[in-house]
């Protein structure tokens, strides 16, 4: 099954799940969001550098929020 499935699946969403799919359904969960969240600072290093001439080379994923 893939993430967007297990995101997806009625009893990890209701709560009506065994412990196994949800703890599945977490774990993607959290996988998913770090994914965007890594995109999200790849895409901001790259804006800063094209609208501001600044050159980030190391930032946190998440951003420290």
């Amino acid at each position: 099954m893939g993430m967007l499935a297990d995101l997806q699946q009625q009893g990890a969403i209701t709560g009506t799940s065994v412990q196994k799919i949800a703890t599945k359904f977490l774990e993607n969960a959290r996988s998913g969001t770090a994914a965007v969240d890594r995109y999200n600072t790849e895409l901001l290093q790259e804006k800063l550098l094209a609208t501001h001439g600044v050159k980030i080379d190391e930032m946190d994923a998440e951003l420290g929020f």
